[in-house]
């Protein structure tokens, strides 16, 4: 990874966007660093006029990012990690799970490759 990495957050609702916000507070990421992902990405509008990149394509945005970090909702996580598989490289990204009651082990399977996979819990204070 090079010093100015990107990052990806799919699943931008309050988890997503508090993560967000607290990696810009931080002062070490810049809004444009980092893609928001939404199936409803009209709702993102305010974080597009501040900087960050918008979009509902989970692909693209790991395609443009180094570390991905899934926020979606517990039944929604099998169906975007199917969907970024062909796009994960064990060499290029760090895949942060932030759902719910799913193991490291589930991600793995779902993924059905190895990669470099963390968990982590927070909640809506982190910003």
């Amino acid at each position: 990874m090079t010093e100015e990495f990107r990052i990806a957050i799919l699943g931008a609702g309050n988890i997503g966007t508090s993560i967000a916000k607290g990696l810009v507070q931080s002062g070490h990421f810049s809004p444009g660093r980092i893609t928001l992902t939404r199936r409803r990405v009209h709702l993102l509008e305010d974080f597009k006029a501040q900087g960050f990149d918008v979009s509902n394509d989970n692909i693209a945005a790991v395609n443009a990012s180094d570390v991905v970090i899934v926020s979606v909702e517990p039944q929604l996580v099998d169906g975007v990690l199917e969907q970024i598989a062909p796009a994960l490289d064990f060499d290029r990204h760090i895949l942060i799970s932030v759902v719910t009651g799913i193991s490291l082990h589930q991600i793995e399977a779902k993924l059905g490759k190895r990669m470099r996979i963390a968990r982590a819990m927070p909640n809506t204070a982190i910003a």
